[in-house]
Order: C-alpha cells, then sequence, then structure tokens
C-alpha cells in the first residue's frame, strides 16, 4: 500500500474519533460535517486502493506477455 493510501485511511479513523468525541460533547447536529469529511476519506481511500490495484495487475499482466513472448521465441 502506498504512502497516500495509508495517510487517509488513518485520517479517516481519527477524524471518525474526533467525531465521536464532538458529537458527546455538542451534538451529533454540529459535529455532522466531521463525519461526512471522515466518511469522504473513507471512499478516497477505497478508490486510491483500487486504482493502485489495477495498475500492479496491468504491470503484471505486461510482464507475464513479454515472458510469453520470449518463451516462444526460443522455441521457434
Amino acid at each position: 500500500m502506498k504512502l497516500w493510501a495509508t495517510i487517509t485511511l488513518f485520517m479517516a479513523l481519527g477524524l471518525s474519533i474526533v467525531g465521536v468525541h464532538q458529537s458527546l460533547l455538542y451534538g451529533f447536529q454540529n459535529s455532522y460535517w466531521i463525519f461526512m469529511f471522515s466518511l469522504s476519506l473513507v471512499f478516497l481511500y477505497g478508490f486510491l486502493k483500487n486504482k493502485l490495484q489495477n495498475q500492479e495487475n496491468s504491470a503484471r499482466k505486461s510482464a507475464g506477455k513479454q515472458k510469453k513472448n520470449k518463451s516462444t521465441r526460443r522455441k521457434k
């Protein structure tokens, strides 16, 4: 996992903890924006994680194709 994805995940966790604390002190209505920001960071984390997995899979596929091409050339 890349550094930005990890930072995003831990920021989302930290903001959710802050949101719970603020909702206990001031009520949910006043801390709603903290929960929404935390939720948006969770969605961003999922997007980044999916993007990184797609990049790794495409790199593996291209490396596998190059190995197959080299092995077929040797057989000829």
